[in-house]
């Protein structure tokens, strides 16, 4: 029933979406910011429930853009979707990229940021044998369900090899780093991380990949939205173009803390002319669906 109601408020917002993209643009000479694209997503997960949101994001100047739209929860309802993001270069290396929202998504959960503020930089190490990045910020957050608040500063790294061919078909590529998160409370959370991948491209509309990933995380964090847990997992993934446009995707994820199955992810993405990508997927272990849809023009 749930599923219904879900796919039928998609159907009518992307329909409302499309006939303001092509039709509602502004008369000559009157001013209106021009929509840049249409954003739709859905999914479910344990705390939310079945989740909704969408909107039309209009570019208010080189590298700001304001969506409004609607955000839907199982658990809170219908509420405004706002958000308002600019990326600026700050100087030859550094960017500032400013976030501000309400009514949007962070993990499992309803996130407010009032707002976010990050610096970052990344380019190569020791000539082009490395390549690293730099990021540095803080941010006033709001987290629902729980009414949970605070301000928190986030400090990271993370430096990686470039492609390494091993081969015609064969690649690798490995990265670490580290992320540490300070609140306003008095907690802290960390972790450290590092990862490795083979890919394989036995045929030209053919690509797998086979990546292991572990995390050793410290602390916990107070706002619960963003929190990093102990990772050590096997991913090993698949796709297969169908068409230029059609591609079908599979993964499976192994927990080596578990000792199980924790993914597997059945997929299908278009990439249509005009900037129209539309993402659907299944997990079945949890039996979770979900979809997107994105018009950028």
């Amino acid at each position: 029933m749930m599923l219904r109601i879900w796919l039928r408020s998609a159907l009518v917002a992307l329909i409302v979406a499309v006939v303001s993209l092509t039709a509602a643009q502004p008369a000559q000479g009157a001013w209106l910011p021009r929509i840049s694209r249409v954003v739709l997503n859905g999914s479910s997960n344990a705390i939310l429930g079945q989740y909704f949101s969408g909107g039309l994001g209009f570019e208010l100047g080189a590298g700001t853009v304001i969506t409004l739209g609607m955000t839907y929860t199982e658990l809170r309802g219908a509420e405004p979707l706002i958000t308002l993001s600019m990326t600026r270069p700050i100087s030859p290396v550094w960017n500032l990229t400013a976030l501000a929202s309400i009514g949007d998504l962070g993990g499992d959960y309803r996130v407010d940021r009032l707002p976010e503020i990050t610096l970052s930089r990344s380019g190569p190490l020791a000539g082009a044998a490395l390549t690293y990045g730099l990021e540095a910020g803080v941010g006033y957050f709001v987290v629902r369900p729980g009414d949970l608040s605070g301000v928190r500063g986030v400090v990271a790294g993370r430096i990686a090899t470039p492609s390494i061919r091993l081969g015609s078909t064969l690649t690798a590529d490995a990265s670490a780093g580290y992320r540490h998160y300070a609140y306003s409370a008095g907690a802290s959370h960390g972790a450290w991380w590092a990862s490795a991948g083979l890919s394989l491209a036995p045929a030209p509309r053919l690509s797998t990949a086979l990546t292991y990933l572990r995390q050793i995380p410290s602390g916990s964090s107070p706002l619960l939205f963003d929190a990093m847990g102990e990772e050590n997992y096997a991913r090993g993934s698949a796709s297969f173009r169908v068409s230029p446009i059609a591609t079908l995707t599979h993964s499976q994820k192994y927990s080596f803390i578990s000792r199980s199955i924790e993914e597997r992810v059945y997929g299908l993405s278009f990439a249509a002319p005009g900037g129209v990508t539309l993402n659907v997927s299944y997990d079945d272990v949890p039996r979770k669906l979900t979809a997107s849809i994105s018009i950028s023009r």
